[in-house]
């Protein structure tokens, strides 16, 4: 079992508690968005005392301490050269291909798509469809489509960017995931499944959403879930049950306050989440 941990830091300093978590939950894969820390001051975190398990997995873009794929970072406790770079693109997503020795390989995309203090619905949408065309395009050329999509999507899973075929084409269950793709205007677009739904709300074991935004409009969700993990129908039968959790406090201490939404003076406006898949 492969475990991945993903977090939206929103560019604070939260090296010490990324460790604790990694440490806590027996992370493999650490992916951050808006993370502002250099690789080497979050690798003295995340190797402190006798630990010396996390390496840094530069992309294509990076350049010796610091990173160029958007803020966007990957710590692995594999050596890294089991996550070959494939694509990097600024401002939507960094691909790798994970290829663990004696295990089936799949195409690990980290995403982060952009906000939606900044853009409309329709910007949103025309940023999947461009980070969808860039997973197809990297699915042809590794010859498979065992992709694995995970990160900030600024959307929620409801919205057209993820639901769209021409955007994300995510879709809430197994069983309509399973049937691989659907035709749409004479074309056919694969499918891909989103557990994500089954985070939403307060009747799910965590909390109700990874955001929390309040606003004084007569229409507003106040929880979110813009953070997300997507998987194509080949990797279905790798996921582990429960796939996916929101984290909200641990080792590393709360991300939630006394309302239970994110802590965003001393730790990120996002809560983690943890995914695990069988490989």
């Amino acid at each position: 079992m492969v475990t991945l941990l993903f977090w939206n830091t929103n560019g604070k300093g939260l090296e010490g508690r990324v460790s604790r978590l990694a440490a806590e939950h027996k992370v493999d894969v650490l992916a951050l968005a808006e993370c502002d820390v250099r690789p080497d001051v979050m690798l003295l975190a995340l190797n402190a005392g006798a630990r010396a398990e996390f390496h840094y997995a530069p992309s294509y873009a990076d350049t010796g301490t610091e990173s160029r794929t958007g803020r966007l970072a990957i710590y692995t406790r594999f050596s890294p050269e089991f996550l070959t770079p494939l694509e990097d693109r600024v401002g939507l997503f960094t691909a790798r291909s994970l290829a663990l020795p004696g295990r089936t390989s799949v195409t690990l995309c980290v995403v982060h798509l952009p906000s939606k203090l900044y853009r409309d619905s329709h910007d949103q949408l025309s940023a999947a469809h461009e980070c969808a065309e860039g997973v197809r395009d990297i699915e042809r050329r590794v010859g498979h489509d065992r992709t694995l999509l995970i990160g900030d999507l600024n959307m929620d899973p409801f919205e057209q960017g993820v639901v769209s075929a021409h955007g994300l084409h995510a879709v809430a269950t197994k069983q309509i995931a399973a049937r691989g793709s659907r035709r749409v205007e004479s074309q056919e677009y694969r499918f891909f499944y989103n557990p994500m739904w089954g985070c939403f709300g307060d009747q799910t074991p965590g909390p109700p959403g990874t955001y929390y935004r309040g606003a004084s409009g007569y229409c507003t969700y106040f929880w979110h879930v813009f953070d997300q993990v997507l998987v194509r129908p080949a990797l279905l039968d790798r996921l582990d049950s429960p796939c996916v959790r929101i984290l909200p406090e641990g080792a590393a201490g709360s991300s939630v306050d006394d309302s239970g939404c994110p802590r965003t003076q001393d730790a990120s406006d996002h809560l983690p989440i943890l995914f695990s898949l069988d490989l």
